[in-house]
């Protein structure tokens, strides 16, 4: 039976060989994983897995410090879990191995599902969103190189959970959103389009007084960091002010 390899790192980097966990030791092991999955697909020469764990300073021994990583890294895998090539490595896991590449496949087939079935793209959503640990590569997502992927992947998550809620809202009654709404209003103060939907979630539910209440916290929360809202915050006002956003004619915003 072929062997199983799981790379995770949304969340902090994690190799699991058919369902078993293994024990990276330290920074190098965690950082030479995160490089290759970030090559997946492609050779990441030697000179750049060196950069990434050790920048502009390395230590005069890097080069074998690695291949000695990359070996310690074989033993407790597999053999050809890495392979050398061409003056580098090459991560030998399927795409659909790595919990980040299945993620994004995930949700851009939500996404592409929102409009036509808004319960499929919830349920694809849920399932990208549940593959989350924590923030992504872990604490090595707050360096170079790793910190600007990890960016990316918390704004996609971001938007994972706005294709949910807005799957939600989609297919069934707006009160059940507003709880899940208000805690991730909470959790992600600077996503604009999370507090538009509790607003309009808010309105159309007759909740006139609290959904403008949403809209001024929005703006208090942008303006401390000399942020001002959108227009489609401005847009909701305005409806909810003229009696247009009401019970009976709220409409979904997706």
């Amino acid at each position: 039976m072929a062997t199983t390899i799981q790379v995770r790192v949304l969340g902090p980097v994690v190799v699991e060989v058919d369902g078993q966990r293994i024990d990276l030791a330290g920074k190098l092991e965690r950082g030479v994983v995160s490089a290759l999955v970030l090559g997946l697909g492609h050779v990441v020469s030697v000179d750049h897995l060196v950069a990434s764990l050790w920048g502009e300073d390395p230590p005069a021994t890097a080069h074998a410090i690695v291949q000695s990583v990359v070996s310690r890294l074989r033993a407790k895998v597999t053999d050809d879990f890495i392979q050398a090539d061409d003056h580098g490595y090459r991560l030998e896991v399927a795409a659909d191995g790595v919990d980040a590449v299945r993620f994004e496949r995930l949700l851009d087939t939500a996404m592409r599902s929102l409009d036509t079935d808004p319960p499929r793209a919830g349920d694809l959503a849920r399932q990208a969103l549940d593959l989350w640990r924590g923030d992504a590569f872990g604490q090595l997502g707050e360096e170079p190189p790793f910190s600007l992927e990890a960016r990316r992947l918390s704004e996609l998550r971001d938007v994972a959970i706005e294709v949910r809620v807005e799957a939600d809202l989609s297919t069934g009654d707006p009160r059940r959103a507003i709880p899940r709404l208000e805690n991730l209003v909470e959790a992600h103060p600077y996503n604009e389009r999370l507090w538009y939907l509790l607003a309009w979630s808010l309105a159309s539910n007759g909740r006139r007084t609290e959904a403008l209440r949403v809209c001024r916290g929005l703006r208090t929360v942008l303006a401390e960091v000399g942020l001002e809202a959108g227009q489609d915050i401005t847009a909701i006002e305005d409806e909810i002010l003229a009696g247009r956003l009401i019970p009976e004619t709220g409409r979904s915003p997706v």
